[in-house]
């Protein structure tokens, strides 16, 4: 009845893998997991079934794009297919970016995201690890985006090594109430 949807798919609960990904299964119409998808007034492509991707984290993606200012260095940590680097970079136009993926086909897609929004001056796309990769950046930066919820603590002295003086790192968690303070107390003791 809407000949706008293309696609019907059911994404399961369970993300799985080091890739983060959740296998749609078809329920009807086109058979395909690739998709575009528009968030403040940027243009994304990417499959549903090779990438991670959260629509709930755009209103997340534009508060820090707020955030930033002026010609700011930003390192973004497992960024996907360059989500936030792009809606950050769209908003302000001397900052700066670098993205690096582990996963080859979100890394594809980053790159393809990035020439699609006409970014490609300021914004990078890196595939690889984040610990093999960080070591080769010659860039020390202003802010550092860290989007690996379960995992971000393993990699903050990277992350601190590639920091200069008043450098502001987001790193997301997931965590219970009664673990905040157990965190905390590990972040500042080991690092």
């Amino acid at each position: 009845t809407n000949p706008k949807i293309k696609v019907v798919a059911k994404k399961p609960d369970k993300i799985k893998g080091k890739y983060r990904i959740r296998k749609l299964k078809i329920l009807a119409g086109e058979k395909r997991t690739t998709t575009e998808y528009r968030e403040s007034e940027c243009l994304f492509r990417f499959d549903l079934n090779k990438t991670y991707f959260s629509q709930r984290l755009g209103n997340e993606r534009l508060r820090l794009a707020k955030r930033v200012s002026g010609s700011e260095k930003i390192l973004v940590m497992f960024s996907g297919i360059a989500h936030f680097g792009i809606v950050i970079a769209k908003r302000n136009p001397f900052a700066r970016i670098w993205n690096i993926e582990l996963n080859p086909a979100a890394a594809k897609y980053a790159k393809e995201n990035i020439k699609l929004n006409q970014l490609e001056s300021r914004v990078f796309s890196i595939k690889g690890d984040v610990k093999k990769q960080i070591p080769k950046l010659k860039e020390k930066f202003d802010r550092i985006i860290m989007v690996l919820p379960h995992d971000n603590e393993k990699f903050l002295a990277d992350a601190l090594n590639v920091s200069k003086k008043g450098t502001i790192i987001h790193m997301y968690a997931i965590h219970t109430d009664s673990e905040i303070a157990g965190v905390r107390k590990r972040i500042r003791e080991n690092h």
